[in-house]
């Protein structure tokens, strides 16, 4: 639900450059009388200074264009994953219309701000639904947001997929609703007996979290599988997403004497380890959340050395497959991607995959039901592994166990180590 922002002065540059609600990319638009593609010709301009369309790439000959709507926080305290949204889907439309579209047609894209807040998230999703040149829409964010969107793109049988909101209620919420992460129902159980008490090897957990709806599942979830596991949680706390000062909350933890403290966050992390290592204390650190996030081992130096995550991918520039992406993402964005910024990319192949699909099934028109029906079934072999949806309309992503060693992630247990 699935998180993952670092906030770096290039960050931050490039959320007052580029937040300034929607946004454009790739393919060229047109007005539509129904969900069905109809071929157009020109491109059209922006209709205010907040918003504007633009053409990249594809053919000039194009059956027409396959319109996406982006909805994430690119403001606000989880702008960096926002702004990932953005730059991860112009990437793959630029990409997918400069290898010549998909089946013919052409993909656009437009993105709009929602600053995580569920009110401005609904209005958005209305905004896109409503507009029947939209076929797909991308977002949002957190679960909150995701769940009163679910309701409405069930209404408008609109296709969504959120790269990032793990809820556990979330697949199976609609039959438009599609999620690329898996639910902390899996991950949080999953690390607290993978990692803290079998790998590890800990008796004694303390946790430190962020006290949003993300934080407090990942804790509803977690402390029972520790203490399943025979993992005594000596101190749990909780602390507001605004907060950049935690001492008082380390000085808690420490004085539960713990064999290790999980740290349940993605945005702060570095921080948090900063502080922690600057107390002089010394005792195992576990991440949950920002997975091998390439910011945390920038901003953190040595304090990082021995720190523990589990993951869903290793993206890294290390990661031959993901490379290329890594690189263009860093040149757009400013800042390095994370897994919520590749699994964001992963949603437009997703798409792009399902397209060729109805295509070749003899589909003639390209509606918003047929994106739907063909996404059950379609696959993308990403520079992460493949991608595919279950039978909820959810995600099953195996993970890894890594360790920062040298300045670098390390696998210490690969994929599928614990079966």
């Amino acid at each position: 639900m699935k998180r993952y922002l670092w906030k770096r002065a290039a960050a931050v540059t490039t959320a007052m450059v580029m937040a300034f609600g929607l946004m454009a990319c790739g393919g060229d638009s047109e007005e539509k009388e129904n969900k069905a593609v109809k071929a157009t010709e020109g491109e059209t301009k922006g209709k205010d200074e907040t918003k504007k369309e633009t053409t990249a790439g594809g053919s000039s000959e194009s059956k027409g264009v396959i319109k996406i709507g982006v909805v994430g926080p690119i403001t606000g305290t989880n702008a960096e994953d926002g702004i990932g949204f953005q730059v991860a889907t112009e990437i793959a439309v630029d990409e997918i219309n400069a290898a010549g579209g998909v089946a013919g047609y052409t993909l656009a894209c437009e993105s709009n701000d929602s600053a995580s807040d569920a009110n401005q998230s609904a209005d958005i999703t209305r905004q896109y639904a409503e507009d029947e040149s939209f076929h797909v829409i991308i977002g949002d964010f957190t679960t909150t947001c995701c769940v009163v969107d679910a309701a409405i793109v069930d209404e408008y049988k609109i296709p969504m997929i959120t790269p990032t909101a793990s809820g556990t209620q979330l697949p199976g919420i609609s039959d438009y609703f599609f999620t690329m992460s898996h639910t902390q129902a899996y991950e949080a159980p999953w690390a607290a007996k993978n990692v803290t008490a079998t790998y590890l090897g800990a008796k004694r957990a303390a946790i430190m979290r962020l006290n949003t709806d993300w934080g407090n599942l990942v804790d509803e979830y977690m402390v029972p599988a520790l203490e399943e596991a025979g993992v005594e949680v000596v101190a749990d706390e909780a602390y507001l997403d605004t907060e950049t000062n935690y001492s008082s909350i380390i000085s808690k933890l420490n004085s539960a004497n713990p064999d290790v403290i999980i740290v349940v966050d993605q945005s702060n992390a570095s921080t948090i380890i900063n502080q922690i290592r600057g107390a002089g204390i010394e005792t195992q650190i576990q991440l949950f959340g920002p997975g091998a996030a390439v910011q945390i081992v920038d901003q953190t130096g040595e304090y990082s050395e021995g720190v523990i995550t589990d993951a869903a991918s290793l993206l890294t520039y290390d990661n031959e497959k993901a490379y290329d992406f890594m690189v263009k993402f860093k040149e757009k964005a400013g800042f390095d991607a994370a897994d919520h910024a590749m699994c964001t990319y992963n949603a437009i192949y997703m798409i792009k995959d399902a397209i060729e699909d109805a295509v070749a099934a003899g589909e003639t028109e390209v509606t918003r039901e047929v994106i739907r029906t063909y996404l059950e079934t379609a696959e993308f072999d990403s520079p992460i592994g493949l991608c595919k949806f279950n039978e909820l309309h959810g995600s099953d992503r195996d993970l890894v166990v890594l360790a920062i060693e040298d300045g670098k992630y390390v696998v210490k247990c690969d994929y599928g180590y614990f079966d």
